[in-house]
């Protein structure tokens, strides 16, 4: 009977163990403000605030929950993380007057924000997740201020990654999921080193299995300049702008399934933009040299279209209406 209380004894403590939550919270300086409400079970909150009149909120409802929200200096800080489901991690990294929100509501999610470096004053970051097995990652470069971040993910399986972000003008970064499977990338982790200076970004995803990619043209050179633009409606497209500094723009619009496109820029003040509506149409956009300008248009399917521009100061315009058209414009000086 004895031994028999004793393994119940045991049973009892072990289940206790795996049901408890942990929330931390450090504080260093003056008027600093921190909640962490818990629900749940196994779920872990770490809250750390170095400052002055620093304000953090953390709610975690489900099980097995990660949550490390850091302010290192400074003061003004406004955080909000809030997970529900079960395994979601998030983890926030910054100083002084920096906003945060991230929000998790499904399972094996994953929000990071500024492990590299922090986010400092006027950045804005916000992360929300809806659905299962979804990553966004946000990280800077050299300067900290200034720098918005909008990603939000609603499906499964979908990535997001903003990462090199230079700031102290303002940049901002939008990456938006709805479906399943999408890849959404600036300065994606593993190609170059390059940083993307001030710009507006924006990366919109309705569908499956759609990729988007920013990143530097060649070299280890940054990217930056007015407006870059990579918008998917459908299946399986895939957009790829590789740039230089400064662009004025380069846009790519996808509506439909399997269309590829490309925009390639090496040199500055360059303008291009394709837009594919229908089906298996490929684009490609080549400039190397000033202030060029090129716009491409397809409409229909299985198009194929190539611009290749050398030299400064060339205007070309392509518009395919129909099926299975060719064309290539080449121009040089």
């Amino acid at each position: 009977m004895k031994k028999t209380t004793l393994i119940f004894a045991a049973l009892f403590a072990a289940s206790f163990a795996m049901a408890q939550n942990t929330a931390t919270t450090t504080q260093t300086g003056n008027g600093n403000g921190a909640a962490t409400t818990q629900n749940g079970s196994g779920n872990n909150s770490t809250v750390s605030q170095t400052g002055n009149n620093h304000e953090a909120t953390v709610g975690q409802s489900g099980t097995n929950n990660q949550s490390s929200l850091v302010i290192k200096s400074g003061s003004g800080s406004e955080v909000v993380v809030d997970q529900s489901g079960a395994s979601n991690n998030a983890i926030f990294e910054g100083v002084g007057s920096v906003s945060g929100l991230q929000v998790q509501t499904g399972e094996r999610n994953s929000a990071i924000a500024g492990t590299s470096q922090d986010f400092g004053n006027g950045s804005i970051i916000q992360q929300v997740q809806i659905g299962n097995d979804n990553s966004a990652t946000a990280q800077r470069g050299t300067q900290n201020t200034n720098i918005e971040v909008y990603q939000t993910q609603v499906g499964n399986n979908n990535i997001a990654q903003a990462n090199r972000l230079r700031g102290f003008n303002t940049l901002e970064v939008t990456q938006t999921q709805i479906g399943n499977d999408n890849q959404a990338y600036v300065n994606k982790q593993g190609e170059g080193s390059g940083q993307i200076y001030p710009s507006t970004v924006l990366q919109s995803q309705l569908g499956d299995r759609n990729f988007a990619n920013l990143n530097r043209a060649s070299g280890e050179g940054s990217i930056g300049g007015e407006t870059y633009s990579q918008i998917q409606i459908g299946d399986d497209n895939q957009s790829r702008i590789l740039s230089a500094r400064p662009t004025l723009l380069a846009s790519t619009y996808q509506e439909g399934d399997f269309n590829t496109a490309r925009i390639n820029q090496n040199d500055d003040l360059n303008s291009a933009s394709i837009s594919q509506e229908g089906d298996f149409n490929n684009g490609t956009i080549f400039q190397s040299g000033d202030s060029n300008f090129a716009s491409m248009i397809q409409k229909g399917d299985l198009n194929l279209g190539t611009i290749d521009q050398t030299g400064g100061g060339n205007v070309a315009n392509m518009m395919q209406m129909g099926n299975s058209n060719m064309a290539t414009i080449t121009q040089g000086n």
